[in-house]
């Protein structure tokens, strides 16, 4: 595997997961506000 593919490939991970803690932590904050 060469070095530029593996950084392209973590950068990737990376930018899905901060994607998917957004996400996460915007329903918590939502679902807090209205009570449910």
């Amino acid at each position: 595997m060469s070095l530029p593919l593996f950084a392209l490939q973590l950068l990737n991970g990376v930018e899905y997961g901060l994607l998917l803690f957004l996400v996460a932590s915007g329903l918590t904050l939502i679902f807090g506000v209205l009570g449910v």
